[in-house]
């Protein structure tokens, strides 16, 4: 992958259909209250956090945060949603996972914590990712949010402090723009089934990463909107 930055790019046509919803500023917006991360798991290839929230059980997944109630078990505590999302608490840090109907996957207590569980913790609006090269996007709240990028597997970051927001209501697509001196960088986020390409984990939101003449695809999920 080339060094970044590389050439400015001339600003692309956006369509009529799509509306403008935010200018590039200088103004700061200020973080929400960090929320706590819970005790992550890893379950097969899939890391997730759990959070209690009184009686209920949040799980926070790469495809989303899944709400599960309290329902009777032999052992443990176990939780559950009318859909099939389960997840049995066994104790000393060992449980059972289910999504959606499927068949239980072993899940093992882990110091490492889901790095979707940190983005929701500090209170990141968007996390996207992609594969070959490894990509990472976040992007802060606000109507200006800031946006940072991991780039070749994390050997390049680059910040923008704030971005163009504009939206395509026709096709329930985001745009995000940040703009340097010498580099740009476009985010498509749409909301549409998307699997990522090395874990096989089915997200609800695609995202495209345009930076320069380079085009970067991957998944992503809102953890607020």
């Amino acid at each position: 992958m080339r060094p970044y930055p590389i050439l400015l790019l001339p600003t692309i046509l956006i369509f009529s259909a799509c509306q403008n919803l935010s200018h590039h500023s200088s103004r700061e917006t200020l973080p929400e209250p960090a929320q706590p991360a819970g005790q992550a798991y890893q379950c097969g290839d899939l890391r997730i956090a759990a959070l209690a929230d009184g009686d209920m059980m949040i799980l926070v997944l790469p495809r989303g945060d899944l709400r599960l109630a309290p329902v009777v078990a032999a052992s443990g505590a176990r939780y559950a949603d009318e859909v099939g999302n389960e997840f049995w608490d066994k104790g000393q840090k060992e449980a059972l996972l289910s999504l959606e109907g499927g068949a239980s996957l072993e899940c093992k207590g882990t110091e490492a914590p889901s790095p979707w569980a940190e983005a929701r913790r500090r209170g990141v609006r968007f996390r996207g990712v992609g594969q070959e090269p490894g990509w990472v996007v976040e992007l802060d709240r606000g109507e200006a949010a800031g946006m940072r990028l991991l780039l070749d597997y994390g050997r390049h970051e680059l910040r923008f402090p704030t971005t163009r927001q504009i939206r395509d209501e026709m096709s329930d697509t985001q745009y995000f723009i940040g703009e340097t001196n010498q580099t740009r960088a476009e985010l498509r986020v749409r909301r549409e089934p998307c699997r990522d390409t090395m874990s096989g984990e089915l997200f609800q939101t695609s995202a495209e990463l345009r930076i320069n003449a380079e085009t970067l695809r991957g998944c992503g999920r809102y953890f607020s909107d």
